[in-house]
């Protein structure tokens, strides 16, 4: 039995020759070859590395922040992402972490995490700090973890307000298709 164990990539030939003491052919030779290929790997890249929400009005609305994971075309074998968690308050995901989580991604192919800010009302000030852990088969970052930052602060939410509306809008007389019939709505915020 021969063994092939390459130490570089590429092809790579050897002769065996068997030599028989009493034979009437004589040696007997053959060529062996084998070809060196990279080890099948997934290479997972995450996007943004870490997020800072920044000072953030309580009980306001704010649009979640994305996370990208991506198995990079240059992969030569899925990514597997096995389980997607935030450690530590105030983060949670929009609307959970099944877009990501227990996937299996092929090269070339992502999947998004939202992430939205959520402080506890009753504590303005409160700076808050987390984790987004996942969990793959890539062997050179099975375990990538990305900060999450953000401060809870008191501020006026602001409202908008529709300026001297009090009832329903009245278009004067019919409007047919094509035709135009205007009045005029003033907002602020407030």
């Amino acid at each position: 039995g021969l063994t092939f164990t390459p130490s570089a990539l590429g092809q790579r030939c050897t002769t065996v020759t068997v030599r028989a003491a009493f034979s009437g052919n004589g040696d007997q030779s053959v060529q062996v070859c084998g070809t060196g290929v990279p080890v099948p790997v997934p290479q997972m890249d995450v996007a943004p590395t870490g997020i800072n929400f920044g000072n953030r009005s309580i009980g306001a609305v704010y649009l979640p922040a994305n996370v990208v994971v991506t198995n990079l075309p240059g992969a030569t074998l899925a990514l597997q992402i096995g389980a997607v968690a935030i450690s530590g308050s105030g983060f949670s995901f929009v609307p959970d972490a099944t877009s990501c989580q227990n996937r299996s991604l092929p090269a070339g192919a992502s999947c998004a995490l939202q992430i939205q800010f959520t402080p506890d009302p009753s504590a303005p000030g409160t700076s808050y700090s987390a984790n987004l852990t996942i969990d793959s088969n890539d062997p050179t970052t099975p375990h990538r973890v990305i900060p999450l930052t953000g401060t809870a602060v008191a501020g006026a939410v602001p409202v908008l307000q529709w300026q001297g509306v009090t009832s329903p809008l009245s278009f004067a007389g019919l409007v047919a298709a094509g035709q135009a019939s205007t009045t005029t709505l003033v907002a602020r915020l407030v």
